[in-house]
């Protein structure tokens, strides 16, 4: 009878244990459960202040979305800009009559102008630099260097030497 009480005290005593270790269990998950309700509910009061800062770096980001939009026009524009001061100054470059072919040394088409002035037209050397210069701006076109009267002068003599030979 005793084997059978203990037995029976055995098999008591393990079917205490495994209560107490369901209650254990239930306990822990109640508690991790419990844990984490209080993780989310930290967590939903702290994503107020998430929700605000979001909405801060939307609002920064779009800020910055418009600036560098704007800056992309404005480098459009600029480059619009160049290239029609390029066009602009090619034009001018093409309107531009080189006087000189050097420092001193007045080109062909300018002594041929001279001339044509001083044997055609009789007019005297000192008006023909005043005149190259009206006829041009006239025309539209630009003189890098428009020859002074001595210069003028010195190319009338040379005529007259042409023409006694």
């Amino acid at each position: 009878m005793r084997e059978c009480k203990e037995t029976t005290g055995i098999a008591k005593l393990e079917l205490e244990l495994k209560k107490s270790k369901k209650s254990h269990k239930k306990l822990i998950s109640y508690h991790r459960n419990k844990a984490k309700k209080e993780q989310i509910e930290s967590a939903s009061t702290s994503c107020s202040g998430c929700e605000r800062l979001r909405n801060k770096v939307k609002e920064q980001g779009d800020a910055l979305d418009n600036v560098e939009y704007g800056n992309v026009t404005v480098k459009e524009k600029v480059a619009q800009l160049q290239s029609q001061v390029q066009e602009l100054t090619s034009a001018e470059q093409e309107s531009l009559i080189r006087m000189k072919t050097n420092e001193k040394t007045c080109s062909c088409m300018t002594r041929m102008m001279v001339f044509d002035h001083i044997v055609n037209n009789n007019i005297p050397t000192i008006n023909i630099p005043r005149l190259i210069l009206q006829s041009q701006s006239r025309a539209g076109l630009k003189a890098d260097k428009i020859p002074q009267r001595t210069a003028v002068e010195m190319m009338a003599r040379e005529l007259g030497a042409i023409a006694e030979m």
